[in-house]
This record gives structure tokens, C-alpha cells and sequence, in this order.
């Protein structure tokens, strides 16, 4: 490389440094953060009760002060049953700055988070959000509370093992790495279905949810189709979302079961039970509690749910009516809607997809044709009146303050071109009026639904209801004459369907059984509405003639038939049905009707919704930090052979705006490994530090060439401190500006040689300064495989201006001075992996290329150096052995699958799955300015991996990794066949 190349690069370097922190700064200040990440300006409180802190922003006063109200009303049916009562007030934080819902309990920290939006999931009834939720997750803290075996405050432990490379070099202390194991115990061992089955169930007194008709629909189908998970299945999650689903569905079940043949009391002994150091397998828990085998457990419900369903359908079969199947890939197609011609049906889809990542597909009836034309639709979509485009829901990017939300976007089929029409607007189930020009949607706020309009540019918006008691609202559809508008809607449990005016005007119900009344549409000719009923325990379809009441039932299916439309053409209803595949599209023909219906059971019901409105008055207080507590997690560790002892501790406030890890591993001959970090996230970015350190003693006995002295002990004292700022963009990009702070200690020991006299010399070898930006991107397909097998691409670059200081030797004084030799350059590396899909079923190629580039006006000292061997890098070499100021290497794996679902346990492990790659490195590491690219001087290595999934204890994701790899340019005299192994949470 020419000096005047290398000049304009170094000083591209340092001008890329500083246009870094400008960047960083930019995107702060310009674009906001991304997906919650910091939500910084939200003005957070907190309500005070006698047994919970209820946090909450600017917005949910009236959720807050209602969660306040089901919390104090549920606390004592939840802790009677389980004879338990958390140790301190237990956290409620609710959050209402994403159009997104769940709830998640954090037992050993006393703390729920709840997601204000309500639940609407296919594979679940309706229920009432807010007092299910929380009822739900207190259930959790306080059942596994019961089952946990150490103090609240101890997690957990660790077993580790950590072996080196063989080095040979006098300047290596340690080889790198070649066997990682990470091992938890944890201090709460329960299987899935039971702690999940328990949270549904809840308690006497407090129960909010209940088994209802999609629970039953998917047990059903599952249990005829002689698939159901099977006990060991049920233990453990990592499945589809339909698999995961089943493991709540059916444990919930199963618990039911238990409470109801041998008494709820049993739910808390086989929690109490677990609570023994002695028992991690739940098997015995059963035994000892129901006097049983749990396979005879398991086969008992199992007869008891075949006898139950076979009764059940026995009549169906008899006059079964479900249509003609339309779909053919995935479990989640829904809401089909017919275009204006007839001709195609738009509906959404998580085809090719192991999770619900749904998209907005067409289907071309008479071609059988069927193309994805918009992803990340979710909700019903709508055709405006020309045909050539449709509406959606999608959830935006983050805005600057790091919201995520619904909004509409349109999509033009023909010219394969979207547009976005609002923005904020937290808009789902857009549907066009008749005659194209307003936009009818639902809107998500606090909790609560309100039907509204705007134009079909998305503009003029306004509201048709004025609900604020957390109603919500479904599937809006427009009559043909464009008067009217029907829809579902809930007031707690289950659903009815009511009509509205366009104005506002006229809102009553049409339908409202006891059950749940879904998924309204219009009749062609605008006088009747068919619509999805459970009201005999089934879903299915119906017609109710608007002016006469009378009641038709259009279908008579085993699983359930949901979200009707009806062709403009020809009146043939295009449904989705769920089934042994999960939800698919049908086509249902002959529309007359199978039989009638008595009109009285769809009546109006005179049930009252339970009450939305808080009445206690609360004194609400700003939040200030409100910290966790410590918790403290053992580690016993075999590090180079040697029993090491240490912890692991983690703390941060009930919000997560600062936290801080750390890790201590210390040796019997006082070897130390510390680290910690703490991260502040109270404002954008994200602003960390993070302090390195390791020491180590080293027993030796040498003597210097002139016979002068004898080293007995060299010890080494290694620090580094960093501060930085990190800002994550759309989660697939994260910048980050860092300074690190680096210093070197060494202490030699010894005596003079022939004299008792002994002798201690300590000094600095390496002190220096860094100031790196690096950039990292990272854009993988979520599947079920995404760890053991990831599709996608990842990007790593990062720029150093480094400032070093390496001693070259002493002053001669009164006392010892180093000397040292300045390196001040630059250093920059790229690391690119492409795992690109192939045409068999979860093959993939990955591609991988990682350069790394020293600038410097002077030959920099190998201790700065670029080293290309090693575990992640090129296996078939040793790390230390590969070095140079400049490195490149590529790399190609082809993985496939050997056993994609084992699904068998070996208590604490579950098999999950078994893949096998095999690969070639090519790499070179040099110092000259030149390189040849020719094949001299080049490395190769080529080898096999075996990667197994597993779950240990239940829930904790173990990922094992062996591989082999045989360097076919290794140097003489060197063994060039080189075996890793990994176990931790993931193969990184």
C-alpha cells in the first residue's frame, strides 16, 4: 500500500470517527429512539396500596387506578389458595406506548408489567383484559413463589467449565478458548403447562378468565386428530406460536382436571413440593401428591377428552357442512375479503412462518394463484371500489419518542406500491365505504376502543363513538348502501354485534347471545348480516334477517368457522375454518342456509358488563427510583482445571431506566476475573460503563541467562474501563461511540541467585486509550430455528483511533521507570455473514467475510495485532498462531437438519432439535502492504459441526455446539485436527 493511500485512509479514519459521534448525535436528536427502548418522555407515577405499587404515565390515571382496585380485590383469593404472601409490596407497571398486549410476571423481583392494549388473539375468546391479565400474572408470582427452593434473592447458580489452546509461545500466557460451558440451575423448576395451566386458572373468588369456545375448538380438534402435545411435549415451549399455545390450552385443561377429580388444594401441595432442594422433577411431584404416575395422569385426562369430543361431534359428522378448502399454507389465514369482480379474495397470512408473522395475501380464484403483496399486515384488510388496491393495518416503525403503533397504509396491487395514510393514528380493521372516498377503522387508546372515519387519504379523521370505559371494538363493516356501519364489540366478556349510522347516530345491538357474537358482514342486498356464533358451543356461521329477525345456520363444522364475506357477484361466503391444519380458508357455495335458528338465542342478554369505572380515589406520587434489590447468583467453575468460585449479581429500578451486571470469578491462588456494567437509559441513547478486570498469579522458576536472578512468581494485573453511549434504530441497527481506558500491571518476584536477598518489581507494561464507533446490523428471519439454523444477514464494523503506550524497557534511576514506545494508529474491521435460504426445507449456505486493517506510519508491535485463528474464526487453527496487521478471510457452511423435532425429555433435558453443517475457511493474515492473492500464503481449513437444541429444567434454552475442523496448512509438528465445544444460551 502506497504512503499516500495509507494517509488518505487514516485520515478517512479519524474523519470517520468524529462524523460517528455526529451521526450517533444525529439520530438522537432527529429521528427519536426506536421500539420502547428508552421512552424517555413519559411522565411516569405511582399509586400506593396497601399490598401494591402501581406505576403509570401520562395517560392511564383511570387504568391505574382501576388496576389499583383488582390488585387489593384479587390479593387474597390468589395468596388463601396457595397459603403464600409475597415478602414486600409487589410492582404493577403498565404501559401504553405500543399497540401491543401482554403481561409478563417477574416472580423473584415481586414485579408485573401489563400492556394496556387488550388481547385479540385468534387462538382465544374474549375476555376481560385488564382483571384477566393481572390476575393472571399475580397467580404467577405468587404459585411459583410457593415452588421456589431458595431465598427470593438467589435465582439461581452456575456450572461452568472453561479449557484453552495449547500454545507454545513465551509471549502466551493462555491459549484461547476451545470449551465454553455455561450451565444454570435455577431455583424454580416447574413445567410449562403447570405454571401457565395455574395462571389461567386462577383462583375461587378471583377468576377472570374461563375456558371458552377457542380453548375448546383447538383441545377438540387436537385431541380427534390424535395430536395432542404429548406430556414432555407439554413441559417446555419453543414451538410455533400454535405449539406454544397448545402448551397454555392444554395445561390449562389438565389443571382443570386435577382441581376437579382430587381437589384444587392439590395445585398448591404440587407447587409446595418443588420447593425442596431435592426435587427438580415435577414426575415425582405428581406421585407423591396424586399417588400416581403422571403418564397415568396424562392418559386419564387424554380418555377423558376422547370420550368427551367423540359424543360431542357424533351429530355434526351426521350433517357436517364446512366448504370447499381454498388455502393451503399455513395455520393463520383469516379475514378474507372478496374484491369488487369476485374474483379474488384478499385475507392475511402467516404462510411460510413458524410464528404469527402475518401477511397481506391475494388469491386468484379462477388461476389458483396466491401472492403475498404487503408483509407485516395484521387485522382485516379492504378493497377499494376499483379493485386495484386494498387498505391494511400495520404496526409502524418507532416515532422519535420511541412509540410503535397501528396505523393504515394502502397498497396498490398492479403498480406494487405502497403509501402510508397515517401516522400515529393507533387506526386497525380499516374498511373503504361503497363508494371509496371514507375509511371506517378502529382506534386503540388506553385501553379502550372508539369506531372511526376518515378520508381514504387519511385525512379528516373523526369519531363516530365516544366510548373511555376500555370497550373494544371488531372487524367494522360498511352496509352496501353506505348508511351503515355493523361491528363487534365487548364490554368484558365474550362479543355481540351492533349497528351504527355513518353519522353516529342509531347505535344498537342486532346480536347478543350468551355467548360470543363475532365477525358481522353484510348481506349482498343489505338486509341481513351473516355472522360467526359460539351460542351452541361451536362456532359457526349465521344470517339474521335485519327487518324480521329470522335466523339461518349456514355451516355445521367440528372445529369453528369465523370472519364470513359474502361475494358481490355471486353471494358465495368465503370464511375461514379452523381445523387439524390450524385456520384455512373455505368456500362455502350453497348459501341457503342448512336450518333455522330460534331467534330467542340471540336475544339481547340482560347481563351486565362488569364495572370499568374505579371507585376509590387515589393520591398518586412521581415516580422516583424505585430499586429491585440484588439478586445473587453462585458460580462454581473448572477454569484451565483449576476450582474457581464466584457470582453473578443483577439489579435495576422497577422501570429498567438503569441497570447494572456484574460477574466475579476468583481462584485459590487469588486468580480474579471481575466485570461490570452498568447501563443508564433514562435518556437517548443509552449511556453505559463498564469496568474489565483480571488477575492472574503464575508460579514459575526461571533464571536469567547471566545467573544473575531467579523469578519464583510473576503476577499480572489487567484493567480496562470504558464509557460509551449506544442508540438502537428500527431494532436491526445499533451505533455506539466508546472510549476505553486500558491498563497493564505486572509484578515480577523473585531472588538473587546465590544471596537469601529477594526481590519485587511491579510496573505498567501496556497503558492506553481508545476511541472506537462501531456499527451493527442484524436482520434474521424469526423461526423456530433462528439460533441453531439463522437466515439473514449480519453486519459488524468498527472503526479504532488508538493511542497505546507498550514498554520497550526501563531508565536507568533511583527508582524504576518505564520506557515506553508510542503507537498511535488506526484499526478498522468488517465482519459480513449472509445465511441465505436454499430450495430444500431449512437448508441454508452461510457466507461469511472478515477483513481487519491496521494504518499506521510505523510497523506496529505484534501485540496489537489482528490474530485470525481460533473458535469463531478459522476452527482449524490455533488463535495465536494466525496474526498480522491486516487479515481476510471467507468462509462458507451449508447446515441442514438431522432431526428437526425429537421431542423427547431426559430429565432436566428436552430434545428439541439436531443439525449438522459442514464448512471451509480460507483466510490469511499478513503485515506487508501488499498481499498476493494468489493461493501461496493463504490458510484453509475444512471441518463438520453437530448443533443440538436443548431445554433444561423446563424453560431454560441450552444450545450445544461440537465441532471438528482440520487445518490443511498447518505448520509441521502441529496437530491439525482441532475439536471446540460450546453449551450456554446460544452458539455465539
Amino acid at each position: 500500500m502506497s504512503g499516500e493511500l495509507k494517509n488518505i485512509i487514516v485520515n478517512c479514519g479519524r474523519q470517520m470517527l468524529w462524523l460517528g459521534g455526529l451521526l450517533l448525535w444525529a439520530l438522537v436528536s432527529l429521528v427519536g429512539i426506536c421500539e420502547a427502548h428508552n421512552p424517555s418522555l413519559l411522565c411516569w407515577k405511582v399509586i400506593e396500596t396497601e399490598h401494591f405499587n402501581i406505576f403509570y404515565h401520562q395517560g392511564e390515571e383511570r387504568l391505574a387506578a382501576l388496576a389499583s382496585e383488582i390488585a387489593e380485590m384479587i390479593y387474597g383469593p390468589v395468596t388463601s389458595l396457595y397459603q403464600f404472601h409475597p415478602d414486600g409490596k409487589v410492582h404493577i407497571v403498565l404501559k401504553d406506548y405500543q399497540d401491543y398486549s401482554n403481561g409478563a410476571a417477574y416472580y423473584y423481583d415481586n414485579k408485573i408489567e401489563v400492556w394496556a392494549t387488550s388481547m385479540d388473539f385468534e387462538l382465544r375468546g374474549t375476555h376481560d383484559w385488564l382483571w384477566n391479565v393481572i390476575t393472571h400474572e399475580f397467580t404467577h408470582i405468587v404459585s411459583l413463589q410457593v415452588a421456589r427452593k431458595g431465598p427470593r434473592w438467589m435465582p439461581g447458580l452456575y456450572l461452568q467449565l472453561f479449557d484453552y489452546e495449547a500454545e507454545k509461545r513465551e509471549d502466551v500466557l493462555t491459549g484461547y478458548p476451545n470449551r465454553v460451558v455455561s450451565y444454570p440451575v435455577p431455583g424454580t423448576v416447574v413445567p410449562m403447562w403447570f405454571a401457565e395451566g395455574t395462571a389461567q386458572y386462577q383462583a375461587d373468588g378471583a377468576r377472570f378468565d374461563h375456558w371458552d369456545s377457542h380453548r375448546d375448538m383447538l383441545l377438540r380438534i387436537a385431541t380427534l386428530e390424535n395430536k395432542l402435545l404429548t406430556y414432555h411435549q407439554m413441559g417446555e415451549f419453543a414451538k410455533t406460536s400454535l405449539g406454544n399455545e397448545m402448551v397454555y390450552n392444554q395445561g390449562y385443561s389438565l389443571v382443570r382436571f386435577i382441581a376437579e377429580h382430587h381437589g384444587q388444594d392439590k395445585l398448591r401441595t404440587l407447587m409446595a413440593h418443588m420447593s425442596r432442594w431435592q426435587h427438580f422433577n415435577f414426575d415425582g411431584a405428581i406421585k407423591r401428591t396424586l399417588g400416581f404416575s403422571p403418564e397415568d395422569l396424562y392418559q386419564q385426562w387424554r380418555q377423558w377428552l376422547q370420550e368427551k369430543y367423540t359424543l360431542q361431534v357424533t351429530s355434526i359428522k351426521a350433517n357436517l357442512i364446512e366448504g370447499e378448502r381454498l388455502s393451503k399454507g399455513g395455520y393463520y389465514n383469516l379475514y378474507p375479503v372478496w374484491s369488487p369482480d369476485g374474483k379474488r379474495l384478499a385475507y392475511i397470512s402467516n404462510q411460510g412462518q413458524d410464528f404469527l408473522i402475518t401477511s397481506l395475501h391475494v388469491l386468484c380464484l379462477e388461476e389458483k394463484a396466491d401472492r403475498a403483496v404487503a408483509t407485516g399486515a395484521v387485522s382485516s384488510p379492504s378493497w377499494a371500489p376499483q379493485g386495484q388496491t386494498l387498505v391494511f393495518t400495520r404496526r409502524s416503525k418507532p416515532n422519535q419518542y420511541g412509540a410503535s403503533y397501528w396505523d393504515i397504509y394502502m397498497c396498490d396491487i398492479e403498480k406494487k406500491r405502497e403509501t402510508r395514510l397515517t401516522y400515529g393514528l393507533r387506526a386497525k380493521f380499516p374498511s373503504f365505504s361503497p363508494d371509496g372516498r371514507w375509511i371506517c377503522f378502529v382506534q386503540n387508546e388506553k385501553g379502550t376502543n372508539n369506531l372511526g372515519l376518515c378520508r381514504s387519504d387519511g385525512t379528516g379523521v373523526r369519531y363516530l363513538t365516544q366510548f373511555g370505559d376500555r370497550t373494544q371494538i371488531y372487524t367494522p363493516r360498511w352496509s352496501p348502501d353506505g348508511k351503515k356501519i355493523a361491528f363487534a364489540i365487548s364490554h368484558g366478556e365474550g362479543r355481540d354485534i351492533a349497528v351504527i349510522n355513518r353519522d353516529g347516530t342509531d347505535f344498537h345491538y342486532v346480536v347478543s347471545s350468551k355467548g360470543t357474537d363475532r365477525d358481522p358482514c353484510w348481506a349482498s342486498d343489505g338486509k341481513g348480516i351473516i355472522f360467526s356464533s359460539d351460542v351452541t358451543g361451536i362456532f359457526n356461521l349465521y344470517w339474521i334477517s335485519i327487518g324480521d329477525r329470522e335466523v339461518r345456520q349456514l355451516t355445521n363444522v367440528i372445529g369453528g368457522a369465523f370472519c364470513p364475506s359474502v361475494s358481490p357477484v355471486d353471494g358465495r361466503i368465503a370464511f375461514s375454518s379452523y381445523g387439524s391444519d390450524g385456520y384455512q380458508l373455505r368456500l362455502l357455495s350453497q348459501t341457503s342456509g342448512w336450518r333455522k335458528v330460534d331467534w330467542g338465542l340471540f336475544r339481547q342478554t340482560s347481563e351486565k358488563p362488569r364495572s370499568q369505572t374505579p371507585n376509590t380515589t387515589f393520591s398518586p406520587k412521581p415516580y422516583q427510583n424505585t430499586y429491585l434489590g440484588f439478586s445473587l447468583m453462585p458460580r462454581i467453575a473448572l477454569d484451565e482445571r483449576k476450582l474457581k468460585l464466584g457470582l453473578y449479581t443483577t439489579s435495576s429500578d422497577v422501570l429498567d431506566r438503569q441497570s447494572v451486571v456484574a460477574g466475579l470469578l476468583v481462584g485459590r491462588n487469588r486468580d480474579l476475573d471481575l466485570v461490570a456494567i452498568f447501563e443508564y437509559r433514562r435518556f437517548i441513547p443509552t449511556f453505559f460503563l463498564e469496568y474489565y478486570k483480571q488477575m492472574r498469579y503464575i508460579h514459575e522458576d526461571q533464571i536469567d541467562p547471566n545467573n544473575i536472578y531467579r523469578i519464583t512468581q510473576t503476577n499480572f494485573d489487567l484493567n480496562e474501563l470504558a464509557l460509551g453511549a449506544k442508540y438502537q434504530l428500527q431494532n436491526s441497527h445499533q451505533f455506539s461511540l466508546t472510549m476505553v481506558y486500558s491498563l497493564y500491571n505486572s509484578e515480577v518476584t523473585g531472588r538473587f541467585v546465590g544471596t537469601p536477598s529477594r526481590f519485587n518489581l511491579s510496573y505498567t507494561y501496556f497503558k492506553g486509550l481508545d476511541i472506537a464507533f462501531s456499527y451493527s446490523y442484524q436482520n434474521l428471519r424469526r423461526l423456530r430455528d433462528q439460533q441453531i439454523n439463522p437466515q439473514g444477514r449480519q453486519i459488524s464494523f468498527r472503526y479504532d483511533q488508538m493511542f497505546n503506550y507498550l514498554i520497550k524497557g526501563f531508565k536507568p534511576s533511583a527508582i524504576i521507570q518505564e520506557v515506553y514506545e508510542r503507537f498511535y494508529y488506526n484499526r478498522l474491521s468488517l465482519d459480513w455473514r449472509e445465511y441465505i435460504a436454499l430450495p430444500w426445507d431449512r437448508n441454508t449456505l452461510g457466507v461469511r467475510i472478515k477483513a481487519g486493517l491496521i494504518l499506521s506510519d510505523k510497523m506496529v508491535d505484534d501485540f496489537f495485532a489482528f490474530h485470525l485463528g481460533g473458535i469463531d474464526q478459522m476452527r482449524g487453527y490455533t488463535y495465536w498462531s494466525l496474526e498480522g496487521q491486516k487479515v481476510l478471510m471467507g468462509s462458507l457452511v451449508y447446515r441442514f437438519p438431522i432431526l428437526r423435532e425429537i421431542g423427547q425429555s431426559l430429565f432436566p433435558l428436552y430434545f428439541d432439535k439436531l443439525y449438522g453443517a459442514v464448512f471451509v475457511d480460507v483466510g490469511r493474515a499478513w503485515n506487508s502492504d501488499r498481499i498476493n492473492f494468489k493461493a501461496r500464503g493463504f490458510k484453509r481449513d475444512v471441518g463438520a459441526e453437530l448443533r443440538l437444541d436443548l431445554l433444561s429444567w423446563y424453560a431454560l434454552p441450552t444450545r450445544v455446539g461440537i465441532s471438528a475442523a482440520y487445518g490443511l496448512d498447518e505448520a509441521e509438528g502441529k496437530d491439525p485436527l482441532k475439536v471446540y465445544l460450546t453449551v450456554s444460551f446460544d452458539y455465539n
